[in-house]
């Protein structure tokens, strides 16, 4: 049996390989926090985000600007829901994204997206919200509307998150 002059040779040029492989690989999150607080008497079928919701139904609108690379995916998601009072809240949303470079804009339906009560939404996979969606390279403006359904008195905090991570477009191959 041979024995080498350097044992932890392949195993260091391994590990250090995969970490070059892996510093390659960048996520770009763009976090949009929400607060609010609800005061709506009696029962209520329909909410909005506002810093204030004195209604049971509203909507909201939140621009943002932002630049994607090419061979990018975007995906929204909502998290650290917290819900405090007597009060029952559903959040659902749309998000518009529109090229300023070539001047198409993608729409991404975001149902039940943040909630502390039942929420029934279609049974599909939907780009951009249950899976990443593969979009242009280039200048971005987003419209998020952010539609609400509310009754009774509490506060909430979420935050709603778009991320941005590489990927390959679908290929029909």
């Amino acid at each position: 049996m041979v024995k080498s002059r350097f044992p932890l040779l392949v195993p260091l040029l391994l590990i250090t390989s995969v970490a070059v492989a892996l510093a390659g690989y960048a996520v770009y999150r763009h976090v949009f926090n929400i607060k609010g607080f609800v005061n709506v008497p009696g029962e209520a079928t329909a909410i909005g985000i506002n810093m204030e919701i004195k209604e049971p139904e509203g909507e909201v609108n939140l621009t943002h600007s932002f630049y994607v690379k090419p061979m990018f995916c975007v995906q929204f998601y909502a998290g650290n829901a917290s819900f405090e009072g007597d009060f029952y809240i559903i959040i659902s949303g749309v998000a518009k994204l529109k090229n300023l470079d070539v001047g198409i804009t993608y729409n991404i339906e975001m149902p039940c997206l943040i909630h502390n009560t039942e929420c029934f939404r279609i049974l599909k996979l939907i780009p951009g919200y249950d899976t990443p969606m593969w979009i242009l390279p280039g200048r971005y403006d987003a419209i998020i509307t952010l539609k609400w359904l509310a009754s009774g008195t509490g506060t909430f905090t979420a935050s709603l998150y778009m991320e941005l991570t590489p990927c390959k477009p679908f290929s029909t191959d």
